[in-house]
């Protein structure tokens, strides 16, 4: 009897601190998933919040600083820049496809006052955007009616910036070729690329991979070329492609012509 207790004794301190071991282990291993799931969505959530906050610094800080011009203390304009800088958050993500030099709190301020205004792509703002911007400028302390005016003559040219975009959208990005900044040619590129609506409604039928501004140059340079069709450039145009992108400050721009 004194042996079966010892054993019923030692039974017991032997299998019930490892039996309240095991249950511990089976709810650990019942609540680990769970806890990882959690963990996983707070770590989750925690690097969502910085990406936002990344996001939105990047945000304000990617329009570069050259865009900007130089406002007067207590004017209009600077009440005008203030109220809208807080909205370059809300600009599209993909804003920047289009590199006209305007400020980020004049493109918050255009895309609220000029509805439809294409969100990718280029162009998304109205080509005397600019001008409308230079205007302020010069007229800190503006009328608004004046100004008024002159976002309606903007809101007129919405539509053509739209179908613009749209017919942008149909030449690869891969047959963009890059050109050193500052150069002749680089100059010689920006002035032809402004002149997009030259180019026939059935250039793009033509699938050389030849850039936008390359094309209308060509089309300046021979004004005889087919408007329709796979073969509307000639064979060399490739070659004499890549020799203006060899001798990038060799090409002599004739102003009247471009």
């Amino acid at each position: 009897m004194q042996i079966v207790k010892k054993k019923g004794v030692y039974m017991r301190q032997f299998f019930l601190p490892r039996a309240r071991k095991g249950v511990n282990i089976l709810l650990l291993c019942l609540l680990a998933p769970g806890w990882s799931t959690l963990t996983a969505k707070m770590t989750f959530d925690a690097g969502q919040n910085r990406n936002r906050a990344t996001s939105h610094e990047a945000k304000q800080k990617k329009y570069p600083e050259s865009w900007n011009i130089p406002i007067v203390p207590g004017s209009k304009l600077e009440t005008l820049s203030k109220t809208y800088g807080k909205k370059t958050a809300l600009l599209p993500p993909r804003d920047l496809d289009d590199q006209a030099p305007l400020p980020g709190w004049f493109r918050a301020f255009l895309r609220e006052k000029l509805a439809g205004l294409p969100t990718k792509g280029r162009p998304q703002y109205p080509p005397g955007a600019g001008e409308l911007l230079l205007w302020l400028k010069s007229n800190q302390d503006f009328s608004q009616d004046e100004l008024n005016s002159r976002l309606e003559k903007q809101r007129q040219k919405v539509q053509a910036v739209k179908i613009e975009n749209k017919r942008r959208a149909m030449y690869p990005a891969e047959w963009e070729v890059e050109v050193p900044e500052g150069t002749k040619l680089d100059k010689l590129r920006k002035r032809l690329d402004a002149e997009f609506s030259l180019l026939p409604e059935k250039d793009i039928e033509d699938t050389t991979p030849l850039p936008i501004w390359f094309r209308v140059y060509m089309r300046k340079q021979f004004p005889r070329l087919p408007k329709s069709g796979p073969y509307q450039y000639p064979r060399t145009a490739v070659r004499s492609l890549q020799r203006m992108l060899s001798n990038p400050d060799a090409i002599e721009i004739d102003n009247k012509q471009y």
